[in-house]
């Protein structure tokens, strides 16, 4: 759901762990059930384990990971700080399985970092999303405007139709997202996640993709979620 994703979790000597994570999707209860293997493997005992995620506390949000902002009666806007064609892909197909409406996507990618992902990443955008806006991340020393045409060019080669808007700074881009979207869509903003910074050309440049999003939804008239 949009709260996260309940699974159970058994082991071969017939126990089990009723639990949840607080982000949507079964990708990250697989993650989620590895963690626990792990600990059971360094000798963690099961009823520890069980006590801690299935006692009825709230787990922590993890930051910056498919986490909404967005109040009740707005549309989702998730912060996600996927980097990949895979984690695109989890994260749209979980957000799409969860949605009513439509899934708008608002992504850039890092400058200076792995080129060749960004068709695959522009792809898995088009893919799984109605709408999708291009816009900058960290270029760091490369030209912007030649990262974002990647990332477009990915969306175009696996949908030619998608309806694609190319927005720069990021600020203009969840806006734009913010202004096209209703109560019952989502928002993925894929990029920045947790990170309190841009960087361009060495420079860090003070920037919260959390306050722009809180900002567009306030602007717009929807509620925000508390910080």
């Amino acid at each position: 759901t949009t709260e996260g994703t309940r699974f159970i979790l058994e082991d071969n000597r017939g126990r089990s762990l009723d639990t949840r994570s607080q982000v949507p999707g079964p990708h990250m209860a697989q993650n989620m059930a590895v963690a626990i293997v792990m600990l059971l493997e360094a000798g963690v005992n099961f009823d520890d384990i069980t006590r801690v995620l299935c006692g009825g506390a709230d787990l922590p949000v993890i930051p910056g990971r498919t986490e909404n902002i967005a109040g009740d009666d707005s549309p989702a806007v998730y912060l996600d700080f996927g980097h990949t064609a895979d984690a695109f892909e989890y994260t749209l197909q979980s957000i799409r399985e969860i949605t009513e409406g439509r899934v708008i996507t608002v992504y850039g990618a890092d400058g200076d970092r792995y080129k060749s992902k960004r068709y695959g990443m522009g792809a898995q955008a088009a893919r799984f999303s109605d709408l999708v806006i291009v816009t900058d991340h960290h270029p760091r020393f490369e030209d912007a405007a030649e990262i974002r045409k990647q990332l477009a060019e990915g969306a175009l080669r696996e949908r030619p139709d998608i309806e694609l808007y190319e927005i720069t700074p990021p600020s203009d881009a969840i806006r734009l997202a913010v202004s096209r979207a209703q109560p019952g869509d989502a928002i993925v903003w894929f990029g920045p996640g947790h990170q309190g910074h841009r960087e361009i050309r060495g420079v860090r440049t003070k920037f919260s993709a959390r306050e722009d999003a809180r900002a567009a939804l306030l602007e717009a008239g929807y509620s925000v979620r508390s910080a």
